[in-house]
């Protein structure tokens, strides 16, 4: 198992920050034009495949996957 790994995912629709805690406590900001931006720590891919169920689930639309390096994560 590999160390973990910072992701920001961008996805339709905006989002209430509350929705943070169920998307394993990923930072959760709206931006303009109706995008809701998960930016946060993953542990491995196996907790990555969860929080795309959790997307899944509540029928978003997933605009992009970056996997960060650490001090952009930090910003």
């Amino acid at each position: 198992m590999g160390a973990a790994e910072f992701y920001e995912i961008k996805l339709v629709g905006n989002l209430d920050p509350n929705w943070s805690e169920w998307f394993d406590k990923m930072y959760l900001t709206n931006e303009e034009n109706n995008i809701t931006v998960l930016r946060g720590q993953v542990k491995d891919q196996a907790a990555l495949h969860s929080i795309f169920v959790k997307i899944h689930d509540l029928n978003l639309t997933i605009l992009s996957v970056i996997r960060l390096e650490q001090n952009k994560a930090e910003e």
